[in-house]
């Protein structure tokens, strides 16, 4: 089953990371900075996981071999890319935590080398328990209001533990290894990827009913509002409230489940087929190269076609911003796709 809203948000989510990390001196990041964006995959994955695998019968080799063809050739290429762009020396236990995709399981390594991978290390930790969660669902026959249920009070114990840790002595600022813990660890995400679980079931099970309009546009606008509030404000919710949420570690994954939800059933109840178009296909397939090549290109245009360009710092970043997403096109296309049809073929 897919949702070709969905597609379009990876890139659009991909591409507020970028903004994020390196177009923070831009006129646009003056007005909109989202902390935290990175969640959204988390939910939309554990999302899309469940829709994809939910009634297939599927043995857990061929199921594991997909994902890691999925992401690990594009990923090892990225990482390969950034040690040979590597000015300063390189830590040989940050690279081999790096290659196995273990970084984000040992501070101070999440955010070493190629810093945009921790997020591969902890999804390749979700993809192997994926199966279990689903099995342990199927074997208790969760309802989907039970669980999500459920899920939302995993939610909800993790973000009162974070936010205490953040708010205690404990917490020492980036880059430290409290720091690392609460917002590169694993098991801190782990509740945002099973509320995408959880939407995933609550999805299939209401997917039949015809929802009013009205009431589907005032759902996908107010979780649009909440997901820019939370995201954009989060310094002046931390003086309301008196103390620091941990934006990063998904505070607002409620909210993106809503609006993965509610997209999903747009899509249904206003015929979104319109959203499967080469070019929205296309820049979607291709946002896991933008974010996972966002750091080596940006060292690799500072390099060696900055010089070339020669313009203002604003500008710069946004010819290193299409200068990317052509990158990650080709990429998508000549190499990511190949190489898996080829794994897929030979093993």
């Amino acid at each position: 089953m897919r949702i070709y809203n969905l597609t379009i948000y990876r890139f659009i989510a991909a591409l507020i990371i970028v903004f994020f990390h390196y177009g923070r001196d831009t006129i646009l990041s003056q007005h909109v900075f989202f902390v935290g964006t990175i969640n959204f995959f988390f939910v939309l994955s554990g999302f899309v996981l469940t829709l994809t695998y939910l009634i297939k019968d599927m043995s857990f080799s061929r199921y594991f071999r997909a994902r890691v063809y999925r992401i690990a050739p594009v990923y090892w290429l990225a990482l390969l890319v950034t040690l040979l762009l590597q000015t300063e020396p390189i830590s040989k236990r940050a690279a081999v935590l790096s290659v196995f995709f273990l970084q984000s399981w040992f501070p101070p390594y999440p955010a070493t080398l190629n810093g945009p991978g921790w997020y591969l290390s902890v999804m390749m930790f979700f993809y192997l328990i994926f199966p279990q969660i689903l099995a342990y669902i199927k074997f208790k026959q969760l309802q989907p209001g039970k669980l999500l249920a459920l899920s939302s009070v995993v939610w909800l114990f993790t973000q009162i533990i974070l936010t205490n840790l953040l708010n205690s002595p404990f917490y020492k600022p980036y880059p430290s290894i409290p720091h690392d813990l609460i917002f590169y660890f694993p098991i801190s995400h782990f509740s945002s990827f099973l509320l995408g679980i959880a939407g995933a079931y609550l999805y299939l099970d209401f997917r039949e009913k015809d929802f009013p309009s009205y009431m589907i546009i005032l759902g996908l606008i107010l979780s649009f509002a909440g997901c820019f509030v939370v995201l954009n404000y989060g310094g002046w919710i931390n003086r309301q409230i008196g103390f620091a949420l941990p934006y990063s570690a998904g505070v607002a994954s409620p909210l993106f489940l809503a609006l993965i939800l509610f997209s999903s059933f747009a899509e249904k109840r206003f015929s979104g087929e319109w959203l499967n178009n080469s070019v929205f296909n296309l820049l979607g397939q291709a946002s896991y190269a933008v974010y996972i090549f966002q750091l080596p290109f940006q060292k690799f245009y500072l390099r060696y076609l900055s010089q070339l360009v020669n313009t203002r710092p604003e500008l710069d970043f946004y010819y290193y911003l299409v200068f990317l997403i052509v990158f990650s096109i080709a990429i998508n296309k000549f190499f990511e796709t190949p190489v898996r049809c080829l794994l897929f073929e030979k093993f």
